[in-house]
């Protein structure tokens, strides 16, 4: 029962649940293309470095969650 003694369990379930429902109606692909406009890649990726931070200083979930949406992201971008 090791799972049960993981605090941000619920969390990591909820933001997972809904990370891939808006992967599957196109809200993330839309909301990173409107955002992207004039935005360099480097500039991207310092932002998913802060990001990573930060959630590092807030919680332990930013483990879990970050990178499905940082590989979303490069997938995106990087075409």
């Amino acid at each position: 029962m090791a799972l049960l003694k993981f605090p941000p369990l619920g969390f990591v379930l909820v933001m997972i649940i809904r990370s891939g429902l808006a992967d599957q109606t196109g809200m993330i692909c839309a909301l990173i293309r409107r955002s992207n406009i004039g935005y360099s890649s480097t500039v991207i990726i310092l932002g998913i470095v802060a990001l990573a931070i930060l959630g590092n200083a807030v919680g332990d979930a930013v483990f879990i969650v970050l990178p499905s949406i940082a590989a979303m992201v490069f997938v995106l971008i990087f075409r």
